[in-house]
C-alpha cells in the first residue's frame, strides 16, 4: 500500500516556485502614491490617567511647538486639549512642563503613556512607509511597478521618522510602489499582484 502510494504522488506534478514565478511572475502587493495633506505630532509622555488632569514633561524643542487648545492623541483618537505650556525651565527634570486635560475617561494607570499632538501639516507631499525603503550605502530605494514588472528606483527622502518617510523625488502621482515581496525582487521581474492598497 505505501509503495502504491508513493508512486502515485510521484505521477502528480511537482510546483516548484521557481517555475510558478517564471510564468506568473513573483507575489507582490503595491499601493498607489498620490500627494496628500500630512499632520505631524510631536510624541511625549503623560502621567496620572486616573484623573482628568494629566501632565508631562517635554523638551525644548517640542515645547516649541505645542500650543494651548491642541488636541491630545493617544492610540490616533482625541482624548483631550492641551491646557498649558510652560516657558520656566523644571529645575528637577530639566525639561518643560505640559497640562492637559481629559475629555473621555481611559483606564486609569500611574504609569507614563506616550501621547501625541498635532504639530504641523505637510501640503501635499508623497510619502512611503518606512518598511518600504531600501537603504543601500545612504541611498534610499523603492521598487516600483510599470507594466507588470518591478523596477528599483532611487528616491530622495525629506522627514522621516516614526510614521513614515517623505518622498521629495524619484515617484510620481500613481506610481504602484511594492509594500510587500519586494525581498524576492531582482530588477524586471515579472510580478503576480496578489492585492493592491489604492
Amino acid at each position: 500500500m505505501q509503495i502504491a502510494v508513493v508512486q502515485f504522488f510521484r505521477s502528480s506534478t511537482i510546483v516548484s516556485f521557481t517555475a510558478e514565478w517564471k510564468k506568473y511572475g513573483k507575489p507582490v502587493t503595491y499601493e498607489r502614491v498620490f500627494p496628500r495633506d500630512v499632520a505631524l505630532y510631536s510624541r511625549f509622555t503623560v502621567s496620572n490617567l486616573c484623573s482628568p488632569n494629566v501632565s508631562g514633561f517635554v523638551t525644548a524643542d517640542i515645547r516649541d511647538k505645542l500650543a494651548v487648545g491642541q488636541d491630545l492623541v493617544l492610540d490616533g483618537k482625541t482624548v483631550g486639549q492641551i491646557t498649558a505650556v510652560s516657558h520656566d525651565l523644571d529645575i528637577d527634570t530639566g525639561m518643560f512642563l505640559v497640562k492637559a486635560v481629559l475629555d473621555r475617561e481611559l483606564p486609569c494607570t500611574q504609569s507614563p503613556v506616550s501621547v501625541s499632538a498635532k504639530t504641523d501639516t505637510l501640503k501635499s507631499v508623497i510619502t512611503v512607509a518606512n518598511s518600504h525603503l531600501d537603504i543601500v550605502e545612504g541611498k534610499y530605494y523603492l521598487w516600483v511597478i510599470r507594466e507588470g514588472r518591478a523596477y528599483r528606483k532611487e528616491v530622495k527622502i525629506g522627514l522621516r521618522n516614526g510614521f513614515g518617510a517623505v518622498v521629495e523625488s524619484g515617484l510620481n502621482p500613481g506610481d504602484l510602489v511594492v509594500t510587500s515581496g519586494a525581498a524576492l525582487l531582482q530588477e524586471s521581474d515579472l510580478v503576480n499582484i496578489e492585492a493592491q492598497h489604492d
